[in-house]
């Protein structure tokens, strides 16, 4: 239960700016047990968690729409494009551009 409260929050929170300290707060754990033991369960921190869940929901919106790339940052959770752009090459190994134009439908 306590991985799926936290994905829960995670998943929901996508374009907030929650802390791990929020989310720990209203779970009822101090931040560092929390993290701990979130990434015990999946392997990830909450961080590259909600990375992770952001950038899958970046490909969606690069395979099956037109919108410009600062407007899928700013639509999963980044202020910063060149931060977004960096992320999801890392994750890809392409940037959002090419990814775009290889997996377009």
């Amino acid at each position: 239960p306590f991985a799926a409260q936290m994905e829960e929050l995670l998943g929901e929170g996508l374009t907030e700016r929650i802390s791990v300290r929020d989310l720990a707060s209203s779970l009822g754990y101090h931040e560092k047990y929390l993290s701990a033991k979130f990434k015990k369960k999946t392997g990830k921190s909450p961080c590259a968690y909600r990375n992770e869940r952001r950038l899958s929901k970046a490909e969606g919106y690069l395979r099956n729409t037109k919108l410009p790339i600062i407007e899928i940052a700013t639509l999963v959770g980044y202020d910063n494009v060149s931060y977004f752009n960096r992320l999801f090459r890392a994750k890809n190994g392409v940037t959002p551009t090419e990814y775009r134009k290889r997996n377009r439908k």
